[in-house]
């Protein structure tokens, strides 16, 4: 899924969670049923980036049994400084 146009990583997962939650039954039978769910999220950057998930995205995710999934693909010459 493509993040939304001029939005941060966050807002973008925010724009998803509030479309998973208005179809939340089928999350919540299948996390029931012992189902483990993972929002994937892949970035990809030739930088080092950085975003912050406010704990009420953290929270919505846990109540729908969907957990955050982060894999970071950049350029592997960039080192922190």
């Amino acid at each position: 899924m493509p993040t939304v146009q001029d939005a941060s990583l966050s807002e973008s997962v925010q724009a998803l969670v509030s479309r998973l939650k208005a179809n939340s039954d089928p999350f919540a039978k299948l996390s029931m049923e012992g189902a483990r769910i993972s929002l994937f999220v892949g970035i990809f950057s030739n930088r080092l980036c950085d975003d912050e998930f406010p704990a009420t995205l953290l929270a919505e995710l846990g109540q729908l049994g969907i957990a955050l999934r982060l894999d970071y693909y950049g350029n592997e010459s960039v080192t922190p400084s």
